[in-house]
């Protein structure tokens, strides 16, 4: 890769992007501390990304990556066609709901961050990534212990266990130690490393199951022990001095005991009472509304980040019954999250690319001579990716590192046989490529950067408004561009507490008008608005129509 231009830019700007991605938190900066700032993050690594593509296209589409290339640009494609036909608000789907973040810039972003990592993976670039998230993986341990030791200086209103890590939630938190350990696990099993990296590195692994439990999420555990279960059974395959049938002896005890418990978290077998919760439950509601929505809307589905305005009003008896009050904006499992967002074009073509994935992995594993650590755990490390979020929400911050290992992958396979550019091609357009290589990214970086910027900024200016306490300056926060149903009817409940209704009529109707299944919007006007008139009754109608099993709504 050595021909690429920009690709040292490319790999530090992925070195630096990717564990800022994780990592960052700005408490007194942004309304969302934890998934806005993330979110920006990941748009500059995308603006830089395509930057990066762009001025390399021809050799892309003269290679072995012209394939991955074209999946990721189908992909892309579908994201527009469910922007443009589901009906959803526009600027939404851009931008994603608050507290999420996962619209069209973001998975673009995404899609960007793989074929950037595919570009520039080599076997250095592998080793650097892999201690990269070893380190990501410390920095999250190490703030996990100040918060389960109660030290914590922020204050984060979180009804769950206190160690959240940099990721605002402790499901998040254990994954992504989880995952951390993969490449331990990788160099532990290579038995090439000195005495102190071995017992350092088995202090690592201790020390992460230790915030794992402190957590109280499984989902670390589940990460750790299949990522761990995994790396062995590689390393077994690989090795000289064991047969290939103790190998599958161990794949086939692995294999039970995963069964075991895969049925234990859903209340089945000897393991339910350990592996058990009440969440799980609430997960499978979750997971039937999203089925529901790609039934309803198999095309185009129901829009990008619109889940939550769909949920009530498809959800099932059960989970009406059992869960009433409860609203989520995510199905809990990112391939329902992308089906129900843009229908089966869109998930079909998100497995394909994940198929490539898969299929370049098992490949190399199996015609690599030996055990390679570090390929093995970023495979793995995908694996254990994939694994988590079909349990869990999109949080940016741990996705970065699913898509990037998945880009490496596919890059690390793919170069094995793919020789650079001679001749043709590069050489001969040098001074035409200069120049591009100059314009391309500058252009594509001004653009790319007044694109992203805004919901940033947005966010910012709105917390800036709230401890003002200006009623102007609030109300001008709330019109600033993108626009956010969120922030609007945040502004509508303090217009409300200050006995200013007419302001906070403005900003819910406003709402309805961008979206009209916002549910919580038109409760807010059947609440301002006086008992018997028109437009309560309108707004209860309109309740009732969103959220139809809550017999409540009167």
């Amino acid at each position: 890769m050595e021909n690429l231009k920009h690709s040292a830019f490319m790999r530090n700007m992925l070195l630096i992007g990717i564990p800022l991605a994780s990592l960052i938190i700005l408490p007194e900066y942004s309304m969302d501390p934890i998934n806005v700032p993330k979110a920006f993050v990941l748009h500059l690594i995308g603006v830089a990304g395509l930057a990066f593509l762009l001025s390399n296209i021809k050799y892309f589409w003269s290679t072995k990556f012209r394939s991955v290339y074209l999946v990721g640009i189908i992909f892309i494609m579908f994201l527009f066609t469910s922007l443009l036909f589901s009906g959803a608000p526009k600027i939404q789907q851009i931008y994603g709901v608050d507290g999420r973040n996962t619209g069209l810039i973001s998975y673009i972003a995404l899609v960007l961050l793989l074929l950037s990592a595919m570009a520039i993976s080599n076997t250095n670039n592998v080793k650097l990534f892999g201690f990269t998230i070893l380190g990501v993986g410390g920095l999250n341990m190490f703030y996990g212990l100040i918060q389960a030791s109660g030290g914590d200086p922020l204050k984060w209103n979180n009804p769950y266990s206190p160690v959240i890590g940099f990721l605002g939630n402790p499901n998040f938190s254990s994954s992504m130690i989880g995952l951390s350990c993969v490449v331990a696990t990788g160099l532990i099993l290579h038995f090439k490393v000195s005495k102190f990296a071995l017992v350092s590195l088995f202090g690592y692994e201790l020390l992460a199951l230790f915030v794992i439990l402190k957590t109280e999420s499984i989902q670390g555990f589940v990460v750790f022990g299949l990522t761990t279960g995994t790396m062995v059974l590689i390393a077994l395959y690989k090795s000289e001095k064991i047969e290939n049938i103790w190998a599958a002896i161990y794949a086939l005890f692995a294999a039970v005991v995963g069964v075991i418990a895969i049925f234990g978290m859903v209340n089945i077998g000897p393991l339910s009472g350990y592996l058990y919760k009440i969440s799980v439950r609430q997960r499978g509601y979750y997971w039937n509304a999203g089925i529901e929505m790609l039934k309803t809307n198999p095309l185009f589905g129901v829009g990008l980040d619109s889940y939550g305005d769909w949920y009530w009003a498809v959800r099932s008896a059960p989970a009406a019954l059992n869960s009433l009050p409860t609203s989520t904006n995510s199905a809990h499992n990112v391939n329902l999250d992308i089906a129900s967002n843009g229908g089966f074009p869109l998930i079909i073509t998100y497995l394909a690319l994940n198929g490539l994935v898969l299929f370049r992995g098992i490949i190399h594993l199996k015609n690599s001579p030996k055990f390679d650590p570090y390929f093995s755990a970023i495979f793995v490390g995908w694996i254990g990716y994939q694994a988590q979020s079909l349990i869990s929400i999109n949080q940016l911050g741990l996705a970065v590192w699913g898509w990037l290992f998945g880009g490496l992958v596919l890059g690390y396979s793919l170069t094995e046989s793919t020789p650079a550019p001679q001749g043709k091609g590069f050489k001969k357009t040098a001074k035409k490529s200069n120049l591009q290589g100059i314009a391309i990214p500058s252009l594509v970086s001004i653009l790319g950067i007044s694109i992203v910027s805004p919901a940033f900024i947005a966010d910012h200016t709105f917390l800036m408004a709230m401890k003002s306490r200006s009623s102007e300056q609030l109300l001008a926060a709330t019109q600033k561009f993108p626009k956010s149903n969120i922030r609007n009817l945040t502004a509508a409940q303090l217009y409300q507490n200050s006995q200013m209704n007419d302001q906070a009529m403005a900003l819910v109707e406003e709402n309805v008008k961008t979206n009209p299944r916002d549910f919580n919007s038109w409760r807010m006007i059947a609440i301002l608005s006086p008992v018997d008139s028109e437009k309560a009754k309108n707004a209860v109608n309109e309740m009732k129509k969103l959220n139809p099993r809550d017999k409540s709504i009167k």
